[in-house]
């Protein structure tokens, strides 16, 4: 393979890192945005910056652990673990 030449797996795995970054720093940046103007407009210096920082935290997990899942969802499966047609994955 040519340098600075990528195929299409490896720039599939390089966008899905790139997304689960994004969305894991974005779900924090927000979360102290908004902890940091509460805490500037109420006056409790840390409270709600702490709260909304693991709040933050939560969603991007939770954003993260949606993009990980979701290949399988594409591949026919659906919530409880049978696929399409209603045959558990594991038998």
């Amino acid at each position: 393979m040519r340098r600075g030449v990528m195929g299409k797996g490896e720039s599939s795995s390089f966008g899905m890192a790139v997304r689960v970054g994004s969305d894991l720093i974005a779900g924090v940046a927000v979360g102290v945005g908004i902890g940091y103007g509460l805490d500037h407009w109420t006056g409790h210096k840390p409270l709600f910056l702490i709260i909304f920082t693991l709040l933050g935290f939560g969603a991007g997990m939770r954003n993260v652990w949606q993009i990980v899942n979701a290949p399988a969802q594409e591949a026919g499966t659906q919530k409880d673990g049978r696929s399409q047609r209603g045959q558990r994955i594991d038998d």
